[in-house]
């Protein structure tokens, strides 16, 4: 069992990558950004599942502001 995930994982994990690369392509940009990796994702699933995306991807940019050595929280 441990394998098929594993193999699932990395199938997901190449297509997603061919999908963003796809996109990165589109806007004749040389390197991924995070943002291709989304449209990418979004392309390759329902409508219902891209809101979900995107919060969980507005989420994660949140994590990375706060989680940031320089970035100072004033509470």
């Amino acid at each position: 069992a441990k394998e098929f995930f594993v193999q699932c994982c990395n199938e997901f994990i190449h297509r997603l990558s061919l999908q963003a690369n796809g996109v990165c392509e589109q806007q004749a940009k040389k390197l991924i950004h995070p943002d291709h990796i989304v449209a990418g994702l979004c392309l390759s699933v329902t409508f219902s599942c891209q809101e979900r995306v995107f919060f969980f991807f507005s989420v994660f940019q949140l994590w990375i502001i706060w989680a940031s050595p320089r970035t100072k929280l004033i509470v």
